[in-house]
């Protein structure tokens, strides 16, 4: 007859019960609950981890433009970490900033101020790094040009004298004038500097001036105005002879 006595344990089963026992204990330790896992059905395959990419763009300003006195980033689409962002002029030196921030799409960078004085901007170089599509756009606010140009000539003659030089230049911005002399040396007095708007301006002077010579720049009152004609008074020396003119030169402001 078979016999139905209880049979002890099969050998072993301890040491397996132990073993379990150990895994989970390990498994509660990582953070990892054997329930937790069961009830959502997943197990784990294997886990990675990587960074976002690192990426450069360059912006083309273009040949004969670019003369601009700060620049500003925009930021859209994604968010982005700007880490710098190179200006490249003409001559072919580089000024970097260094911006290490993060901005949210929609949002724009401090205007940076750029120390290139008149010298054109090449390029822009933007490195960044974002966790999707970006778009960069670079703004850039004009820088302004001031040139020296002839606004008008006057002959003058031997004696104290007094003559008005016409200019007509209502629509021009001019931040100074100065007097130039060619011929003989011309005692200055005054100025009587009228604007565009009919405003007089009266601008002591007293300086002689050499043939060939000119006078240091004499700022306008309210800065960048129209000129309409210029009112003088001026003496030649003792030693005149023949012909002299004093011409009259307007510094123009500019964005370009």
């Amino acid at each position: 007859m078979p016999d139905l006595r209880l049979r002890d344990k099969p050998e072993g089963s301890e040491l397996h019960t132990s073993f379990r026992l150990a895994v989970a204990a390990i498994v509660l330790v990582l953070g990892l609950s054997q329930s937790a896992l069961a009830q959502q059905g997943w197990e784990m395959l294997g886990t990675t981890s990587s960074e976002p990419r690192i990426e450069q763009s360059i912006i083309q300003i273009g040949k004969g433009d670019g003369r601009y006195k700060a620049i500003r980033l925009d930021i859209k689409r994604n968010d982005a970490e700007i880490i710098d962002i190179r200006a490249i002029y003409g001559n072919g030196q580089t000024e970097v900033f260094n911006v290490r921030s993060v901005f949210r799409a929609g949002t724009s960078s401090r205007p940076l101020t750029l120390t290139g004085g008149d010298r054109f901007l090449k390029q822009v170089i933007v490195t960044y790094r974002a966790l999707g599509p970006v778009q960069l756009s670079v703004f850039g606010e004009p820088a302004e040009v001031a040139r020296w140009m002839e606004l008008g000539c006057r002959s003058v003659g031997f004696n104290v004298d007094r003559d008005i030089i016409k200019l007509g230049r209502r629509d021009g911005e001019f931040k100074s004038i100065r007097l130039r002399v060619i011929g003989n040396r011309i005692e200055i007095y005054d100025l009587r500097v009228v604007y565009g708007n009919g405003e007089p301006d009266n601008i002591r002077v007293r300086a002689v001036i050499p043939d060939r010579g000119q006078t240091a720049p004499l700022d306008l009152r309210g800065g960048k105005r129209g000129l309409d004609r210029i009112e003088m008074i001026y003496r030649s020396q003792p030693s005149f002879r023949g012909q002299a003119a004093i011409c009259v030169d307007g510094l123009q402001i500019s964005s370009r």
